[in-house]
């Protein structure tokens, strides 16, 4: 094993990168990793609100319509792991 980690990820890490940064010291034929994610679904009062907001985050402030919105409550939590 080359390191195991835990990171618990929160609001105020959304559309942010997060590097783990680590080094292989050896060669390898092949790299196994092991990752577990549970995707949550939020269901809150100010889930409207909040998909808004990263709609203008994303797209500026271009109309969005309402049905657009709704169209991605509830929200999901969503995670990219890559490597380079």
């Amino acid at each position: 094993m080359i390191f195991s980690t835990t990171i618990c990820i929160g609001k105020q890490d959304c559309f942010k990168h997060i590097d783990i940064p680590f080094m292989v010291d050896e060669d390898y034929s092949r790299l196994i990793i092991k990752y577990s994610y549970t995707p949550k679904k939020y269901d809150g009062e100010d889930g409207y609100l909040q998909a808004l907001s990263a709609f203008k985050d994303i797209y500026g402030e271009h109309a969005v319509s309402e049905s657009e919105v709704n169209s991605e409550l509830p929200l999901n939590n969503h995670i990219t792991l890559s490597f380079s």
